[in-house]
C-alpha cells in the first residue's frame, strides 16, 4: 500500500489501497480465468477508484484508467471459438 499527503487529502495521509485477484472472465464466451486489478490513485488531491481484467485466454482487455488505453495488449494462448 501506498500513503499519500496533501492539502486536500486527511491529515496523516491515507493508505491506498492496490489489490489484485483472479475471476472468472468478463467476456461471456470465454469464462475462462483473467486477472483483475482494483486499486486507489491519488489525483489532483482527489482519490479516484481504478479496475482493470486482463485474460491471457481470449485477450480480453477492459479499463478505466486513462492511461492503459496505450498500454500494449498481450499474447493470449486461443480465442474465444475454442472457450467453452
Amino acid at each position: 500500500m501506498t500513503r499519500v499527503f496533501g492539502g486536500c487529502i486527511e491529515p496523516g495521509g491515507m493508505e491506498l489501497d492496490d489489490n489484485s485477484f483472479i475471476d472468472a472472465c468478463q467476456n461471456t464466451a470465454c469464462g475462462m480465468p483473467a486477472n483483475f486489478r482494483v486499486w486507489e490513485g491519488a489525483e489532483g488531491g482527489s482519490i479516484n477508484l481504478y479496475q482493470r481484467v486482463r485474460c491471457t485466454h481470449c485477450g480480453y482487455f477492459e479499463s478505466d484508467h486513462p492511461g492503459d488505453d496505450d498500454e500494449p495488449m498481450p499474447d493470449y494462448e486461443g480465442d474465444t471459438e475454442d472457450c467453452i
